[in-house]
This record gives structure tokens, C-alpha cells and sequence, in this order.
């Protein structure tokens, strides 16, 4: 599982164990509370992997921890293929049943200490952020991703490249100068996902 997703087990553990415990300490409680809100601020609330907030937060120390170290940092971006046709087709509860199962199909591909870093970025889009690793390295994680998907064969009737669902994706390698930022990374990669639509989408861009 990624680091960033394991806020529910998380929660899910931590109320256990405060229910177990026979010693109701005022102070306890009060940092298990602050423990909890630190990390449900960070989670997405339908899929349970990081969020937006999350995102912005490790990209940014990633970056750093790049440029201090003269090594490359990968951003693979994904979006599922006619989402809102899907929406429309199935309802808004399946839409959410599929983003959850996606989600959590990707999280489960990848050690904790792997140093990957997965969050939903924003609607039926989706990033993970790929630290010392080059073009090609994103680009296995990109194929991995699709694979992985496709292979959870979610019917999608209304899509205009398959039947079941499927993802664009897009893939962006830098290497942090003094003079780039991080948004020249999250544009680099979201200009490949771009160009992933226009080639038709369910294909993977660079």
C-alpha cells in the first residue's frame, strides 16, 4: 500500500485501539483527535488514498529533496476515459463505486516503502507522483496502471474507445533546476494527458 492511503486503516486501528483501552485520559484523547484530523485533512474522503492538499504537499517536498539530490522526478497523470458518459449511463452511485475500485485497485500495486506517492488530484483524475525515477521508469508505472484497469473489465457501454473502462494517461519527467517549479512538472504532465485525449484516449503520452 502507497504511504499516503493508509489514513482509513489508519483511523480504523487507532479507534480500535482507543476503544480498547481501559485508561480514559483527557490528554490521550486530545492527541489521538489532533492524530486523526492531521490525517483525515489529508485523505480523500470517497476513495481513500490522498487528496488534492496532499498532493500539493509532497510534490513540493519531493521537488526539493530532487533538486538537492540532482536526480529526476516523475509525474504519471490519468484520467478515465468518458467518465461523465459513465456518470450519465449508470448513475452517480456506480460513478463513485468505480472511482473507489479503480483507486484502490492502483493503491494496492505498490509497496509502502516504495517512496510513490498516489492521490486523486480532482474528479475522475488521478496522479502519482514518482520520485528518483526517469522517463522510462514512469513509463512501466504508465503501462502498469493501464494494464491493471483494463483488467478489472468495469463495463462501460457508452465509452467511444472500449466497452469496459479504460484511462488516458500522462507522463512527465524533470530534472529541478534553480530555475523550474513544480507547476512545470503538473503542466508537463497534464500537457502529455492532454495530448493522450486527442490521440483518441486509452493510450498512454510522454
Amino acid at each position: 500500500m502507497l504511504r499516503c492511503s493508509l489514513f482509513f486503516s489508519y483511523f480504523m486501528d487507532l479507534c480500535s485501539t482507543t476503544m480498547r483501552s481501559s485508561f480514559f485520559n483527557p490528554r490521550f484523547f486530545k492527541l489521538v483527535n489532533y492524530s486523526i484530523i492531521g490525517r483525515l485533512t489529508y485523505m480523500d474522503g470517497l476513495t481513500g488514498v490522498g487528496n488534492r492538499s496532499y498532493y500539493d504537499a509532497t510534490l513540493i517536498e519531493e521537488w526539493s529533496n530532487a533538486f538537492v539530490t540532482s536526480s529526476p522526478i516523475t509525474l504519471v497523470m490519468f484520467d478515465i476515459d468518458y467518465f461523465k458518459k459513465y456518470n450519465d449511463t449508470y448513475g452517480h452511485l456506480s460513478g463513485d463505486i468505480c472511482l473507489q475500485s479503480i483507486a484502490q485497485a492502483i493503491n494496492g500495486l505498490f509497496s509502502e516503502d516504495c517512496g510513490y506517492t498516489f492521490c486523486r488530484y480532482g474528479g475522475e483524475e488521478f496522479s502519482l507522483i514518482l520520485p528518483s525515477t526517469n522517463m522510462a521508469g514512469g513509463i512501466k508505472v504508465a503501462h502498469l496502471l493501464h494494464d491493471t484497469v483494463e483488467k478489472l473489465n468495469i463495463l462501460h457501454k457508452s465509452s467511444e474507445v472500449a466497452d469496459i473502462v479504460t484511462l488516458s494517461i500522462g507522463v512527465a519527467t524533470i530534472v529541478p533546476t534553480l530555475y523550474l517549479k513544480p507547476e512545470t512538472l503538473i503542466e508537463a504532465a497534464d500537457s502529455a494527458l492532454y495530448h493522450s485525449k486527442t490521440r483518441g484516449r486509452n493510450t498512454i503520452s510522454n
